[in-house]
């Protein structure tokens, strides 16, 4: 059986038929309550806390409201502008080889994407922060340095073409070499530059794919 019923809640009067057979029924209510709850924060201009509210509502009848981390979607296109050299003092001719090692990585790597200029779907903007070098073998009486490794800290901004950020981190990456083995300073900024670019591709791709 079924009987009308009416309340105030929030401010607001409402009836309804009333169930007395059905657990349904408390929860129906409950939702409602919730519900009117929400048009009275509307109401009052609180609209987070009714955004939060309706969130709740609609998860609670099964409905997804996507308000949880931004999660990007997989893109068909992706653009590598010039990193940026911002190095202090300024070590030139690092940024083409960085920008190209990035570029070699994206199309040819484990999760090959199309890399192109100008507009595309998500663009990948790069600065190099510091370049640093280290000796770490050094003939004890001459104090010729034998093994070198150069330190390349670099910050990457990827954006989708809406503008929103997928992500804006900092990536440190080492590369060694011997010199008294024929190895130049440009062999571990290469190899610097390779673990860089391959560092900046999976944390792309981890953002589209997700945990």
């Amino acid at each position: 059986a079924e009987r009308e019923w009416s309340t105030d809640i929030g401010g607001f009067h409402t009836k309804g038929f009333h169930r007395d057979y059905s657990v349904l029924s408390v929860i129906s209510v409950a939702r409602f309550c919730v519900v009117l709850g929400v048009a009275r924060m509307v109401h009052r201009n609180t609209l987070p806390g009714a955004a939060l509210a309706a969130a709740a509502v609609l998860a609670g009848c099964g409905y997804s409201t996507g308000l949880g981390a931004f999660r990007a979607e997989r893109a068909d296109t992706v653009a590598v502008p010039a990193f940026k050299n911002r190095t202090v003092p300024l070590r030139r001719d690092i940024e083409t080889p960085l920008t190209r090692a990035v570029h070699d990585e994206l199309t040819s790597g484990a999760a090959p994407m199309t890399v192109v200029a100008g507009d595309a779907d998500v663009t990948l903007r790069g600065e190099i922060l510091k370049v640093e070098e280290s000796s770490l073998v050094e003939e004890f009486r001459t104090d010729v340095v034998q093994s070198l490794r150069v330190r390349v800290t670099v910050r990457v901004e990827a954006v989708n073409r809406d503008g929103s950020r997928i992500f804006n981190r900092q990536f440190v990456e080492a590369g060694d070499t011997a010199l008294a083995g024929g190895g130049t300073r440009q062999d571990a900024l290469d190899r610097a530059y390779r673990r860089l670019a391959a560092d900046i591709s999976r944390a792309l791709t981890a953002d589209w794919r997700g945990p």
